[in-house]
């Protein structure tokens, strides 16, 4: 007697992956900016578990490595002061000067899967804070004495010289342009939000902030710990007086709002391949149909076994969709047969270590699937997993095999789907 055993193995890739921040407005008068990242599997990196950005950086920040991993910002907001900057009031209060306080601590925003609804944290802050101040006359004009260099005339009007000097706790690369009426300054941020330059003279109005620029820092969730697909979130920074950008009493913007986006795109890799041939398993005896004949035991189970290599960079579930149904199993099926004429197979898979049930972590290890996504059974990566060897084994009962020996001559046949959902 022979019992035939047919079945397709079907991976199914659903995963898509994103991270995006975006900008937009939340108020009528909002700035609005988009980041784009993404995070996609290279199997020939599989350490690799980090976003890349998409969007490049924009001005003194255009690389990550410029300013110690932020990325630039260019904010179309024109700060002013009409009244200028009086000396006696910046004397006593830094707010009536040159003030300038990002929000430096890391504020939490959640992502949120779209499909899913499953969360992960993303951490984002300011750490720099860039302009070109502009006077409405030369500066050495507006300092006593000023140097026969007039470009260097701006050295004179602040404590501590020029804007690249003298502004801890921030750092200033370098001098950047300067003419007679115009100081364009970057300051990066360490231990403190707040950094100032106080007015030594009078600073007559308008007294103006334009080309301004900030340079955001983020601490990306881990993208093997995400489920597939896109996630979104908004946050938003406030601008003005008291605000998260504030720039003191005296400057006042254009615009009053930051608002944030952010869309990540986490792409998962799924590829599972059998051996040629796989698509037929022949259920038979341990030691073959002859061997049972010629032991007059009892009939025995009867079994089958497929190796499969299966390379993964996320969670997974697998489940089965059966051509015959019996419960949950999937059955086979033999047209001639008198009665008995369908019966179950028992249908197991087995990972190796750093391919684990999911919850618990415990060990895959003829793990029984059954079918339908409602029975789906879940599975944890640690890590990428690249060509890991596997193997499905599909079982009769003993019991089972006594009832179909009933039908000599009988050739049961059935087709089971198995699916590799990497939707997860």
């Amino acid at each position: 007697m022979r019992m035939l055993f047919l079945f397709n193995a079907q991976g199914y890739m659903r995963c898509k992956a994103a991270l995006l921040l975006m900008c937009y407005a939340l108020s009528t008068s909002a700035y609005e900016k988009t980041f784009e990242a993404v995070y996609t599997p290279d199997p020939n990196n599989p350490t690799n578990n980090s976003f890349v950005m998409r969007t490049p950086g924009e001005g003194k920040c255009k690389q990550p490595g410029d300013c110690r991993g932020a990325l630039g910002m260019q904010l179309p907001v024109v700060f002013e002061s009409s009244t200028g900057i009086d000396v006696a009031a910046n004397a006593s209060d830094p707010r009536q000067g040159a003030y300038f306080k990002i929000p430096l601590s890391w504020r939490s925003v959640m992502l949120i899967n779209t499909k899913t609804g499953s969360q992960a944290e993303l951490k984002v802050r300011a750490s720099a804070i860039g302009a070109r101040y502009v006077l409405t006359q030369p500066a050495y004009e507006l300092s006593p004495g000023g140097p026969s260099a007039p470009n260097h005339g701006h050295g004179l009007l602040w404590q501590g010289g020029m804007w690249n000097e003298s502004v801890a706790p921030c750092y200033s690369a370098r001098l950047w342009y300067l003419v007679p009426k115009i100081h364009e300054f970057h300051w990066q941020y360490g231990a403190g939000d707040t950094c100032t330059k106080k007015a030594l003279y009078e600073i007559p109005g308008p007294f103006i902030y334009n080309k301004v620029e900030t340079a955001f820092e983020f601490i990306m969730p881990k993208p093997l710990d995400m489920e597939p697909g896109e996630y979104t979130a908004s946050t938003l920074y406030s601008v003005g007086p008291g605000q998260d950008f504030d720039f003191g009493q005296l400057m006042l913007p254009s615009d009053s709002q930051i608002a944030l986006d952010f869309s990540f795109v986490v792409n998962s890799a799924l590829t599972v391949d059998f051996a040629p041939g796989s698509e037929r398993a022949v259920l038979q005896p341990r030691e073959g149909w002859q061997g049972w004949l010629n032991s007059g035991r009892k009939p025995p189970g009867l079994s089958a076994f497929q190796d499969f290599k299966l390379s993964s960079s996320s969670n997974f579930k697998m489940y089965l969709d059966c051509q015959y149904s019996i419960g949950t199993d999937c059955g086979i099926y033999a047209e001639s047969a008198t009665n008995n004429t369908q019966v179950a197979v028992d249908t197991t898979v087995s990972f190796p270590a750093g391919i684990t049930l999911n919850p618990g972590r415990r060990a895959a290890i003829k793990v029984p699937l059954g079918q339908g996504i409602h029975n789906a059974v879940s599975f944890e990566i640690d890590g990428v997993q690249l060509s890991r060897g596997a193997s499905m084994q599909y079982e009769i009962k003993p019991e089972v095999t006594a009832l179909m020996v009933e039908n000599p001559g009988s050739t049961y046949r059935g087709v089971v789907t198995i699916i590799f959902d990497a939707s997860t």
